[in-house]
């Protein structure tokens, strides 16, 4: 019933404003035209006795005011957006600025990994390939390599490339999270705000047509209401650009970092499997376990 009211009352707005001049109660005539300049009516004792000359002066006095307040949020928007794309991109940079060293000590200690015997293959890939090899030829050796040990070594990179990925995800999506709840909530916050939700909200839980001022709380409310609904939109398509950037699966840097790991993987997995089997690595192995 209230958003009923609400709406043909803010119809009444604009009929009231667009309706000719005519005399109410005395106080004024001639308004639309342009012609007389009456003095405003000191009293009014229903929406319906309110003259148009003191409606219009209170609605251009709230849009002044309103003007203003939507000048304060673009002064405060362009720095907050200023400020979280500079953060964002130096956190970007500083993850990828030692991104090589981290991918080359994990090659190296994957490499060091599979040149050595590991006691922890059954905890590790379920294997039990110690109880088994003892009395292995070359050829069952190479067999086991080619179609367990290279799936073992693959799980290892994968493992590893997950978490860096995950890692990264979870940095920027912490980050834009502070962002996005906690910046937005310190305006949301200001004394003006909290005033202004706090007005309206308690406007709107009364019955509406029992208001004589309701022509001119109605422009002034749908003034408000439409102010921070832009404002939630600006911020909203601020925190899905950075989102977009940084976060998602579309993010360039990314994926032409994990194209470039991939590739140098490829070619040192055909490297290592090369000279593994070419140095007969399984020996070392054996021995190594031997000392154990």
């Amino acid at each position: 019933m209230k958003s009923i009211l609400f709406f043909v009352s803010a119809s009444a707005v604009i009929f009231k404003l667009s309706s000719t001049s005519e005399s109410v109660n005395g106080c004024f005539s001639g308004i639309c035209s342009g012609k007389t300049k009456p003095a405003l009516c000191k009293s009014y004792n229903g929406p319906e006795d309110m003259p148009i000359f003191y409606l219009r002066q209170k609605i251009l006095e709230f849009k002044t005011l309103e003007e203003n307040k939507n000048e304060k949020w673009k002064l405060w928007f362009k720095k907050q957006k200023k400020d979280m794309i500079k953060d964002f991109k130096k956190k970007n940079n500083a993850w990828f600025g030692n991104k090589n060293e981290k991918w080359n000590n994990f090659l190296y200690n994957l490499e060091e990994k599979w040149l050595h015997y590991n006691p922890y293959m059954q905890e590790e890939y379920k294997s039990d390939l110690y109880d088994v090899c003892s009395n292995w030829s070359d050829n069952q050796w190479i067999e086991w390599f080619k179609t367990h040990g290279l799936n073992y070594i693959t799980s290892d990179f994968e493992s590893w490339f997950n978490e860096i990925i995950s890692s990264y995800n979870k940095i920027m999506t912490c980050k834009l999270m502070y962002w996005k709840e906690k910046k937005k909530n310190e305006w949301d916050s200001h004394p003006f705000r909290l005033y202004e939700v706090d007005r309206w909200t308690r406007w709107l839980e009364k019955l509406l047509f029992l208001d004589k001022d309701i022509y001119i709380k109605v422009s002034a409310y749908r003034e408000w209401d439409q102010r921070i609904r832009n404002e939630e939109y600006l911020w909203n398509f601020l925190i899905k650009r950075i989102k977009k950037k940084y976060i998602n699966d579309v993010n360039t840097m990314v994926k032409q970092w994990c194209k470039e790991v991939m590739n140098d993987y490829n070619k040192w997995l055909i490297s290592f499997y090369i000279n593994w089997i070419e140095n007969k690595q399984w020996n070392v192995w054996l021995i190594e376990k031997k000392m154990k």
